[in-house]
């Protein structure tokens, strides 16, 4: 098997216990499938509406990742401009937020290092919907 890693982009997307779970399993025996499925992501990510893109979309704007932590959800909806490069880190992204009460889910920005301090993984197998439909589904 040729040798790969985790793509740099999702470094800064992926917090770093996830990041190296995910090393390990690139080498088992599903390594090609977990090599094409960060592949396919950090594809995603780097095509992402970027910080502003998706102002007046309202509930039409793509949710493009999703981050989760017990009953917890961060759907992102804008990378912020950074681009992973010690110049440009990555800090923020914008989506909606539910703490685990849906009544008071809310859009906004989020902090990525917050939430990688807080050990929160991103949802490997999202597929990409509308906020309309995410609102509808809690």
């Amino acid at each position: 098997m040729s040798k790969f890693s985790v793509p740099p982009i999702l470094g800064s997307y992926i917090c770093k216990r996830q990041s190296a779970a995910l090393e390990q399993l690139i080498r088992g025996e599903e390594g090609l499938y977990f090599q094409e499925t960060l592949e396919a992501l950090a594809a995603l990510i780097a095509g992402m509406p970027q910080t502003g893109d998706t102002d007046g979309e309202g509930d039409d704007a793509v949710v493009y990742l999703h981050y989760f932590m017990g009953n917890f959800d961060f759907w992102i909806t804008e990378r912020d401009m950074g681009d992973g490069s010690a110049d440009l880190q990555q800090h923020q992204a914008f989506g909606f937020v539910n703490l685990g009460d849906p009544d008071n889910a809310e859009l906004g920005y989020i902090s990525l290092p917050e939430l990688f301090a807080s050990n929160v993984e991103l949802d490997l197998n999202w597929t990409p919907k509308t906020l309309a439909q995410v609102r509808a589904s809690i």
